[in-house]
Protein backbone atom coordinates (compact mmCIF):
# COMPACT_ATOMS: atom_id res chain seq x y z
CA UNK A 1 0.00 0.00 0.00
CA UNK A 2 3.33 2.30 0.54
CA UNK A 3 4.24 1.89 -2.46
CA UNK A 4 0.92 1.93 -4.51
CA UNK A 5 0.22 5.18 -2.93
CA UNK A 6 3.29 7.09 -3.79
CA UNK A 7 3.01 6.03 -7.34
CA UNK A 8 2.28 9.06 -9.21
CA UNK A 9 -0.43 7.73 -11.16
CA UNK A 10 -2.09 6.46 -8.20
CA UNK A 11 -1.81 9.84 -6.29
CA UNK A 12 -2.92 11.67 -9.04
CA UNK A 13 -6.09 9.30 -9.70
CA UNK A 14 -6.72 9.98 -5.88
CA UNK A 15 -5.89 13.57 -5.54
CA UNK A 16 -8.59 13.84 -8.04
CA UNK A 17 -11.50 11.59 -6.57
CA UNK A 18 -10.75 13.03 -3.34
CA UNK A 19 -10.26 16.42 -4.04
CA UNK A 20 -6.94 16.54 -2.29
CA UNK A 21 -4.22 19.35 -2.81
CA UNK A 22 -1.00 17.94 -2.95
CA UNK A 23 -0.36 19.32 0.87
CA UNK A 24 -3.30 17.56 2.25
CA UNK A 25 -2.36 14.33 0.11
CA UNK A 26 1.09 14.15 1.43
CA UNK A 27 0.44 14.85 5.14
CA UNK A 28 -2.41 11.83 4.81
CA UNK A 29 0.00 9.77 2.96
CA UNK A 30 2.93 10.31 5.90
CA UNK A 31 -0.30 9.93 8.29
CA UNK A 32 -0.96 6.78 6.54
CA UNK A 33 2.44 5.68 6.61
CA UNK A 34 3.30 6.31 10.12
CA UNK A 35 -0.08 4.48 10.98
CA UNK A 36 1.52 1.44 9.21
CA UNK A 37 4.39 1.81 11.17
CA UNK A 38 3.08 2.00 14.48
CA UNK A 39 0.85 -1.84 13.37
CA UNK A 40 4.46 -3.37 12.39
CA UNK A 41 6.13 -2.01 15.72
CA UNK A 42 3.13 -3.65 18.02
CA UNK A 43 3.76 -6.94 16.13
CA UNK A 44 6.68 -7.27 16.27
CA UNK A 45 6.58 -6.82 19.45
CA UNK A 46 4.16 -9.09 20.36
CA UNK A 47 4.91 -12.19 18.12
CA UNK A 48 6.74 -15.18 19.31
CA UNK A 49 9.87 -15.49 17.77
CA UNK A 50 13.26 -17.95 18.74
CA UNK A 51 16.42 -15.81 19.80
CA UNK A 52 18.99 -16.53 17.25
CA UNK A 53 21.75 -15.39 19.57
CA UNK A 54 23.17 -13.52 22.64
CA UNK A 55 25.16 -10.53 22.04
CA UNK A 56 28.01 -10.37 23.73
CA UNK A 57 29.50 -7.22 25.37
CA UNK A 58 31.59 -6.38 21.88
CA UNK A 59 28.77 -6.65 19.84
CA UNK A 60 26.43 -4.23 22.16
CA UNK A 61 29.30 -1.53 22.13
CA UNK A 62 29.19 -1.74 18.23
CA UNK A 63 25.21 -1.67 18.23
CA UNK A 64 24.62 1.20 20.33
CA UNK A 65 27.27 3.09 18.11
CA UNK A 66 25.20 1.71 14.84
CA UNK A 67 22.11 2.80 17.14
CA UNK A 68 23.03 6.23 18.37
CA UNK A 69 24.43 7.16 14.65
CA UNK A 70 21.52 5.80 12.59
CA UNK A 71 18.82 7.69 15.42
CA UNK A 72 20.91 10.54 15.21
CA UNK A 73 21.48 10.70 11.25
CA UNK A 74 17.39 9.94 11.04
CA UNK A 75 16.61 12.84 13.64
CA UNK A 76 19.06 15.07 11.62
CA UNK A 77 17.38 14.16 8.62
CA UNK A 78 13.33 14.47 9.25
CA UNK A 79 14.08 17.68 11.22
CA UNK A 80 15.54 18.74 7.78
CA UNK A 81 13.08 17.41 5.35
CA UNK A 82 9.70 17.95 8.02
CA UNK A 83 8.23 20.72 6.10
CA UNK A 84 8.58 19.13 3.13
CA UNK A 85 8.13 15.41 3.90
CA UNK A 86 4.71 16.21 5.76
CA UNK A 87 3.09 18.44 3.31
CA UNK A 88 3.40 21.71 5.70
CA UNK A 89 5.79 23.81 2.96
CA UNK A 90 4.57 26.93 2.12
CA UNK A 91 2.25 27.24 -0.92
CA UNK A 92 4.45 28.45 -3.21
CA UNK A 93 7.64 27.01 -1.95
CA UNK A 94 9.33 24.99 -4.63
CA UNK A 95 10.76 21.86 -4.41
CA UNK A 96 14.65 21.85 -4.01
CA UNK A 97 17.38 19.06 -4.57
CA UNK A 98 19.52 19.41 -1.15
CA UNK A 99 23.06 18.57 -2.44
CA UNK A 100 25.03 20.27 0.32
CA UNK A 101 26.27 18.53 3.59
CA UNK A 102 25.79 15.00 4.11
CA UNK A 103 24.11 15.34 0.83
CA UNK A 104 27.64 15.71 -0.93
CA UNK A 105 28.61 12.31 0.72
CA UNK A 106 24.94 9.91 -0.39
CA UNK A 107 22.19 10.88 -1.97
CA UNK A 108 19.24 9.10 0.70
CA UNK A 109 21.06 9.78 4.07
CA UNK A 110 17.45 9.21 5.79
CA UNK A 111 17.27 6.10 4.07
CA UNK A 112 21.34 5.50 4.95
CA UNK A 113 20.56 6.13 8.83
CA UNK A 114 17.77 3.82 9.25
CA UNK A 115 19.02 1.31 7.95
CA UNK A 116 21.75 1.80 10.60
CA UNK A 117 18.94 2.06 12.90
CA UNK A 118 17.31 -1.20 12.33
CA UNK A 119 20.63 -3.19 11.85
CA UNK A 120 21.46 -2.17 15.38
CA UNK A 121 17.97 -3.10 16.81
CA UNK A 122 17.69 -6.37 15.20
CA UNK A 123 21.57 -7.27 16.62
CA UNK A 124 20.16 -5.70 20.06
CA UNK A 125 17.12 -7.79 20.03
CA UNK A 126 18.18 -10.99 17.60
CA UNK A 127 14.91 -12.61 17.15
CA UNK A 128 13.91 -14.15 13.97
CA UNK A 129 11.18 -12.21 13.38
CA UNK A 130 13.13 -8.72 13.87
CA UNK A 131 16.36 -10.17 11.60
CA UNK A 132 13.86 -10.98 9.20
CA UNK A 133 11.69 -7.66 9.42
CA UNK A 134 15.21 -5.63 8.95
CA UNK A 135 15.93 -7.69 5.69
CA UNK A 136 12.60 -7.22 3.93
CA UNK A 137 12.87 -3.34 5.29
CA UNK A 138 16.17 -2.95 3.62
CA UNK A 139 14.75 -4.46 0.29
CA UNK A 140 11.72 -2.91 -0.32
CA UNK A 141 13.69 -0.12 0.63
CA UNK A 142 16.88 -0.43 -1.76
CA UNK A 143 14.01 -1.42 -4.81
CA UNK A 144 12.23 1.85 -3.67
CA UNK A 145 15.02 4.11 -3.92
CA UNK A 146 15.64 2.68 -7.77
CA UNK A 147 11.85 4.18 -8.07
CA UNK A 148 12.33 7.61 -6.21
CA UNK A 149 15.49 8.01 -8.57
CA UNK A 150 13.37 7.86 -11.75
CA UNK A 151 11.19 10.43 -10.33
CA UNK A 152 13.93 12.70 -9.31
CA UNK A 153 15.91 12.27 -12.90
CA UNK A 154 12.69 13.31 -14.32
CA UNK A 155 11.81 15.99 -12.00
CA UNK A 156 15.36 17.57 -12.16
CA UNK A 157 17.14 15.96 -15.48
CA UNK A 158 20.75 16.41 -16.12
CA UNK A 159 21.01 17.98 -12.90
CA UNK A 160 20.43 15.00 -10.73
CA UNK A 161 22.07 12.81 -13.25
CA UNK A 162 25.20 14.21 -12.73
CA UNK A 163 24.32 14.50 -8.70
CA UNK A 164 24.30 10.78 -9.18
CA UNK A 165 27.67 10.10 -11.17
CA UNK A 166 29.61 11.91 -8.50
CA UNK A 167 27.71 10.87 -5.04
CA UNK A 168 26.77 7.40 -3.66
CA UNK A 169 23.49 6.37 -3.08
CA UNK A 170 23.62 5.15 0.15
CA UNK A 171 27.79 4.38 1.36
CA UNK A 172 29.81 6.89 1.23
CA UNK A 173 32.62 6.55 -1.54
CA UNK A 174 30.49 3.61 -3.63
CA UNK A 175 29.52 5.30 -6.53
CA UNK A 176 26.89 3.63 -9.20
CA UNK A 177 27.73 4.44 -12.73
CA UNK A 178 24.93 6.23 -14.53
CA UNK A 179 24.20 5.13 -17.82
CA UNK A 180 22.50 8.03 -20.66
Amino acid sequence: MHSALAATAVRNVLKKKLRLSDRAYRLAYNLFALAGLICMICFLVTIKSPRIYTPGMAAYIILGILLATGLSGMTICVMKYFRQMSGIRLNGQREKLEISGIHRYVRHPLYLATFLFIIAIAGYFPFVSNVLAAVIIIVYTVIGIYFEELKLVDKFGDYYRNYQKRTAMLIPGLKKKVSG
